[in-house]
């Protein structure tokens, strides 16, 4: 990895971690900045990254972060309350989740015309998994 760009994303990751605490419960969440960092270094942006979206590696990194993300929001569930106040989660599960899968999957389409049809859809249930889970409805212990 080049130093500039080992640079920039120490810049980057010490930047969100001076803000994080503020931004929880906001619309911008570490995946959805992480994202927009590797799409301004990579091949739509000023392109200093190169990897290619048939890799390997790629796919096992997506692959990997997503079974972390669902097992961390997984983990956060406040079941008492998920029972006790069910209404709103089911509707966020069954409709808003889908849809922003579908609107990320088709951004992802958009942006990535290289990627892989299962490479877009994992972006997409990534970014969406992170997105619902800020709304801070789905029967979390601490909600914003």
């Amino acid at each position: 990895m080049n130093t500039v760009i080992l640079l920039l994303l120490s810049v980057t990751v010490l930047l969100y971690a001076l803000v994080s605490r503020r931004a929880v419960g906001q619309l911008v969440s570490a995946p959805l900045v992480f994202t927009a960092f590797g799409l301004f270094l990579g091949n739509i942006g000023i392109g200093w990254i190169e990897l290619p979206v048939s890799s390997e590696a790629l796919t096992l990194l997506a692959e990997v972060t997503l079974v972390l993300t669902l097992f961390a929001d997984a983990s956060s569930i406040n079941i008492t309350r998920l029972h006790r106040d069910h209404e709103i989660p089911l509707r966020l599960l069954g409709f808003g989740l889908p849809l922003t899968i579908l609107a990320g999957l088709l951004l992802a389409m958009l942006l990535l015309p290289d990627l892989s049809l299962l490479g877009a859809v994992l972006v997409a249930i990534i970014l969406a998994n992170r997105c619902s889970s800020r709304s801070g409805s789905c029967g979390q212990s601490s909600c914003p």
